[in-house]
């Protein structure tokens, strides 16, 4: 029955916009967190079903919502079929390239790494002229991204966090059927964390620095794992993950200019209706560039905590890297739902149940804030949901990354599973 509701509910929000839409997907989202406490053994029944029919509903239509994905095809584009700078060429300089007509933002050229142009140049290489195949390759690749890391989590995480990831409508609606590219640099980061507890060290940088050549959020998994080899004594590895991520992408700007600084200027100066910074902007008239850079400064200040609290907290040297990860969606000032899934996954395959559950609320939030268009009862909703959510949950957050060390901690190198019915209650307290 639980899992008709998720299926239905999914359906209805990927349909029917507006708060309709929004209100489906928050009951889906508490459902889908109730599955996940109850799934203590073993995923219920059905649940493989229920994840392909989910994936196969995201792909069937067009992005609802963003429309990022025909940015990322217009990138292709310019670089495969017009043979033009992506990081120089905007979409209104082309107005008659198809994608250039659906693309959001028309005035803002390539915003993401060398190696994610590189993916969207071949995308587009390989689609021609339709747009529907083009679509469908990013809708795809974030699904494949989205279905690996799925499988990492079965396979090294618990049954509860193995359902909190593939039953999100967040997962399916915001980042599958938006073709998002947080999929694909959630996959590396993943595989970086695996890889970590693997002993596959090289491996380890190799991710991160693929992750980072995608978008430059990654980055924000170089201080956790750094500082986790540097804990266990391999100076050398944790040099080498801070040092080569940061060398890949200052060589990718000097070599293409824009490849990473082009992104700060595009969401440095914006505030998000959702943020946690908004009411200040909102009731103090402080401007949107200092707003931003108080958020960085804020994000920076909690990732801090999560570092230092997380090795305080216990002797399990886990590199924290989901929770740091976590910060960015938070604290803020630029903020959208599909940020949150780079340490929704990740928090899911390191284990830590009760802070994906919360990430994957303020995911569920910032998407019902962004889908919950028009005046009347929706403009009502849409402000109750900003100005409340973001303060409530990321107090919660600090609450969680602060929670009292257990009294036997477990041996050095040894990744706690937090059993999710126990650590979700810390979520409901």
């Amino acid at each position: 029955m639980a899992l008709c509701i998720v299926l239905a509910g999914t359906a209805t929000a990927l349909v029917v916009h507006g708060i309709a839409g929004s209100v489906a997907g928050l009951i889906v989202t508490a459902v889908a967190l109730v599955l996940a406490r109850d799934a203590k053994d073993q995923v219920p029944k059905g649940f493989g079903a229920v994840v392909c029919a989910l994936a196969a509903m995201a792909l069937l239509r067009a992005p609802i919502g963003s429309q990022d994905l025909w940015s990322y095809a217009f990138s292709g584009r310019a670089l495969a079929v017009h043979h033009l700078n992506p990081y120089r060429t905007a979409p209104n300089a082309l107005p008659r390239d198809f994608a250039s007509v659906r693309a959001g933002w028309k005035g803002t050229p390539a915003v993401y790494g060398p190696l994610f142009t590189a993916i969207e140049a071949v995308i587009a290489w390989v689609a021609g002229g339709s747009a529907l195949l083009l679509r469908l390759g990013f809708q795809m690749l974030a699904a494949c991204s989205v279905l690996w890391s799925l499988r990492q989590v079965i396979r090294f995480g618990s049954p509860g966090c193995a359902v909190l990831l593939g039953l999100q409508p967040l997962v399916w609606i915001s980042v599958v059927n938006g073709g998002h590219i947080d999929a694909v640099v959630a996959a590396f980061i993943v595989a970086a964390v695996v890889s970590m507890r693997a002993e596959r060290s090289v491996r380890v940088i190799v991710f991160v620095s693929a992750a980072v050549l995608i978008k430059s959020v990654a980055v924000m998994a170089i201080a956790p794992l750094a500082v986790a080899f540097a804990m266990r004594r391999r100076w050398n590895l944790a040099v080498g993950v801070a040092f080569v991520p940061l060398a890949a992408m200052a060589v990718g700007e000097i070599a293409i200019r824009g490849s990473f600084l082009n992104g700060l200027r595009a969401t440095g100066a914006r505030v998000s209706a959702a943020s946690v910074w908004r009411p200040v902007h909102a009731l103090m008239s402080v401007p949107s560039g200092r707003i931003g850079s108080v958020g960085l400064l804020a994000v920076g200040a909690l990732m801090g905590l999560v570092l230092l609290m997380g090795q305080r907290r216990d002797r399990r040297l886990r590199p924290g890297v989901g929770a740091s990860l976590a910060t960015l969606p938070m604290a803020a000032a630029y903020v959208l739902p599909w940020y949150a899934m780079c340490g929704i996954g990740v928090l899911a395959v390191e284990g830590e149940a009760a802070l994906a559950a919360l990430l994957t609320l303020r995911g569920a939030t910032l998407a019902a804030t962004y889908s919950a268009t028009g005046p009347g009862l929706a403009m009502v909703f849409r402000g109750v949901v900003a100005a409340v959510t973001p303060l409530v949950l990321l107090v919660m957050f600090v609450r969680l990354v602060c929670r009292r060390a257990p009294t036997r901690p477990a041996p050095p190198d040894v990744v706690d599973l937090t059993v999710f019915s126990r650590s979700f209650e810390h979520v409901l307290e």
